[in-house]
């Protein structure tokens, strides 16, 4: 005889609530190394912007030296 589909048990209810549970704490931790990542990116561009305008102004200064 085919039975209908059964009600979870405690413990299986308690499992499912755990894995939602770590499913959201695994999402938050992916949001917060994107954020950092994205952080480090912009600063890397941000440094090397600095470092070709203090090259250009190298340049310049020794070319005026000449």
């Amino acid at each position: 005889m085919l039975k209908g589909p059964s009600q979870p048990t405690s413990v299986e209810v308690d499992f499912l609530d755990m894995l939602e549970k770590e499913e959201e704490d695994f999402a938050n931790q992916i949001r917060k190394q994107k954020s950092f990542l994205q952080n480090v990116f912009r600063e890397k561009e941000e440094l090397a912007q600095l470092c070709v305008n203090q090259t250009a102004k190298l340049s310049k200064l020794e070319s005026e030296r000449m």
